[in-house]
């Protein structure tokens, strides 16, 4: 992808002489013109009837460049494009708008998993790589990262390559370092601010960051991790989530956040944050009520049979 565009750049002259302006790329004295030229053609842009330039880009390196009018980083990948409301390495808590341009084996991968078909936007938490697959090999990608605005995947915030930090509030007091990077390893609200070296367009991630595990007790269980009787799950936040498996099927809580029935079980508690808990266990066999009335069935049932015995055996006796 790189040797793509920097053959294209080179061969019309641009890297020589190419002078930043006004949020535009002019070229000097390139074949007897000096104006605006398209990034990837090298080609002069054309003027509206009111004589501004069509296109207002601006480089950011040699694979990419950010479009003004569109509000879009730009990225060469493969032969084509990707448009994208983020940046290589962002971190963002909004959804994240993409585009794709003339090439088919641009693939989106999310956590590992591809996504099909191409989306238009994607909003779900999770780590996000664009890439070129050709021939069955990866070159070249566009990665960033969705997180909650209650979050505990992030220890530390590296500003993305080409940008510089401006302010970093905790807990809205100004902890700003200077560095390109911003520890969140403490729990709190963080408001980071960052600018792009070549636009001076500004960004920021807000985050609540939160590493405390969901503080669950499994009322019940042994040391061996397991029962005799019910188990329930204390200290449960109204925002937590709680999936069930029992006997390797779904299954859920009752009303009084207990398990009763025996058999194995695999619990996990997921916080607002995304910080988990899990658990697996046994809960042995025992007399819960189910089994109890059961058993009165039975006993009930056996003393009616007695007790029909009895009474036609004092039958064949009077007779």
């Amino acid at each position: 992808m790189k040797n793509w565009l920097r053959g294209t750049l080179i061969s019309l002259g641009i890297l020589a002489g190419a002078v930043l302006s006004g949020g535009q790329v002019y070229a000097a004295n390139t074949i007897g013109y000096t104006g605006p030229l398209d990034p990837v053609t090298g080609e002069p842009i054309g003027e509206g009837e009111d004589g501004s330039s069509t296109t207002n880009i601006q480089i950011l390196n040699e694979y990419s460049w950010y479009d003004f009018d569109s509000s879009r980083f730009v990225y060469a990948i493969g032969n084509g494009e990707i448009h994208s409301t983020v940046a290589e390495g962002m971190v963002t808590t909004d959804e994240v708008v993409l585009s794709y341009i003339n090439d088919p084996q641009i693939v989106l991968y999310k956590d590992g998993e591809q996504i099909t078909p191409l989306p238009e936007t994607v909003s779900e938490p999770g780590s996000y790589v664009i890439t070129n697959a050709e021939n069955g090999e990866y070159s070249d990608s566009l990665d960033f990262r969705i997180v909650k605005r209650v979050t505990g995947e992030l220890y530390q915030y590296v500003i993305p390559e080409g940008f510089y930090l401006t302010t970093v509030l905790f807990n809205g007091v100004d902890v700003t370092t200077g560095y390109g990077s911003v520890d969140m390893t403490e729990e709190g609200y963080y408001d980071v601010t960052y600018v792009c070296a070549v636009t001076q367009m500004s960004y920021s991630l807000k985050v609540s960051v939160d590493h405390t595990p969901p503080q669950v007790v499994f009322k019940g269980l042994n040391s061996k991790n397991q029962a005799k009787g019910p188990v329930t799950l204390e200290g449960l936040d109204e925002n937590d989530t709680v999936y069930v498996t029992y006997n390797d099927e779904s299954s859920h809580l009752d009303m009084k956040n207990r398990l009763t029935e025996s058999g194995r079980y695999s619990v996990v508690v997921v916080d607002e944050a995304g910080n988990v808990v899990s658990k697996n266990f046994r809960i042995l066999v025992y007399l819960n009520v189910k089994a109890w009335m059961f058993l009165g069935i039975i006993v009930l049932g056996l003393a009616g049979i007695a007790a029909a015995l009895l009474l036609s055996r004092k039958r064949l006796r009077v007779r």
